[in-house]
């Protein structure tokens, strides 16, 4: 996927040419940089997440623009960062990924890091949303005592969750800033629709987010139980909590949880630390800036993304060929690399004898604790083959 927002004819015998005046591609870029001042380019990773949102939203309408194919009204609509009118008919979960990285305030878009832990990728299939048990998992475990504490008594709080279930499900007046929101975009509105007016009129450049909005409500609410106590039997104590207690937990209520879960998985991934395996000490400061969140809790490689999508083992094998099998440098660095990622995969027979063959017993040990260590169903076919080679 390339972007050629920045691309421009040189003319011939010249070598390099000058920054265009607007970088980028108009129809993808976030409101911020539409409203940049001349000679002002204020892009930040937030505009990508932004950009991000659109492609996402392009692919699925098959190349329409969610907001619009008429110019005028689709600019006026980005400039004003409105929501996007044309994603009804999609999945409640895939309504919800697009909004929110598609949010007016760069602010209130979701980190990278969280965007693949999004219910929309994570209620996929058990594969899926073990991976996501998982990472929440190793998040809270790799705290400090002091904050994995914390978290644990925020996050499985009963009062915390009814409040957090209600705020999403209940009906809530329009706040100031909605208000003025509304006042503001009106004039726009009827300038593209010179004949509406009335009260209807007012409410028509909203509708789509009240309709996104029951939309999601209707989801979330299908599964939730007045009754449920899944939250307060854990008590706020981490001794209490599991990884296979958590996936039950999950399984139960999918989307209520999944995505109760994912809001709180930013505070997770920002008090992160390094804790030494050994002693369970903090290695670094307890509160982790963003970009070392980023660095801590890195985008999945694409043959493990691959794998928790695709049940075919040769689509992942495929991928395996053209990534690693032949084009990696043979030092420890890049072997563990791969014994990391390949651990949690779902490959054939042949690629983990191909793998063995190339990096020994020795290695083939590490790799099998790997697997181990990640839970993987592939530990018993794995077994046979390294006892197969090593006997």
């Amino acid at each position: 996927m390339a972007d050629f927002g920045f691309a421009k004819e040189l003319k011939p015998g010249k070598t390099e040419f000058s920054e265009t005046e607007r970088p980028g591609t108009e129809t993808y870029m976030a409101p911020e940089l539409l409203n940049a001042p001349d000679g002002a380019y204020p892009a930040s990773f937030a505009s990508d997440v932004y950009a991000l949102g659109i492609t996402i939203a392009r692919t699925v309408l098959k190349g329409e623009h969610p907001y619009s194919s008429n110019k005028l009204r689709r600019q006026i609509s980005m400039y004003e960062g409105l929501v996007p009118p044309n994603l009804q008919g999609l999945s409640w979960d895939l309504i919800d990924l697009i909004l929110k990285l598609t949010e007016k305030d760069p602010g209130k878009r979701p980190d990278m890091v969280l965007v693949l832990r999004h219910p929309y990728f994570v209620l996929t299939n058990d594969k899926t949303k073990k991976h996501f048990v998982d990472q929440l998992w190793n998040g809270l475990q790799s705290l400090s005592p002091e904050d994995r504490s914390k978290q644990v008594k925020k996050i499985f709080s009963n009062r915390n969750f009814q409040q957090w279930y209600h705020n999403i499900s209940g009906d809530k007046p329009a706040t100031k800033e909605e208000m003025e929101k509304m006042a503001h975009t009106l004039p726009h509105y009827k300038t593209l629709n010179p004949d509406s007016s009335g009260s209807d009129a007012k409410a028509e450049p909203f509708t789509p987010a009240k309709k996104y909005e029951e939309a999601i409500k209707e989801a979330i609410t299908s599964e939730y139980d007045p009754e449920m106590s899944l939250i307060s039997s854990i008590r706020g104590r981490f001794c209490g909590l599991s990884r296979c207690r958590l996936y039950k937990l999950i399984q139960r209520s999918p989307k209520l949880l999944v995505l109760y879960f994912w809001s709180h998985l930013l505070d997770v991934v920002n008090e992160s630390v390094a804790v030494d395996p050994q002693t369970g000490v903090p290695m670094t400061p307890t509160k982790a800036k963003h970009n070392s969140a980023q660095s801590k809790h890195k985008i999945i490689p694409e043959l493990e993304w691959s794998s928790l999508y695709y049940d075919n083992e040769k689509d992942v094998d495929e991928l395996w060929n053209i990534k690693y099998s032949e084009n990696y440098a043979d030092s420890q660095k890049t072997t563990e690399e791969i014994i990391g990622t390949i651990a949690k995969c779902n490959v054939s027979e042949s690629v983990w004898s191909d793998l063995l063959d190339r990096i020994g017993s020795q290695r083939g040990i590490s790799l099998l604790s790997a697997i181990v260590e990640s839970h993987s169903s592939n530990v018993v076919d794995f077994v046979e083959i390294f006892l197969g080679t090593t006997i």
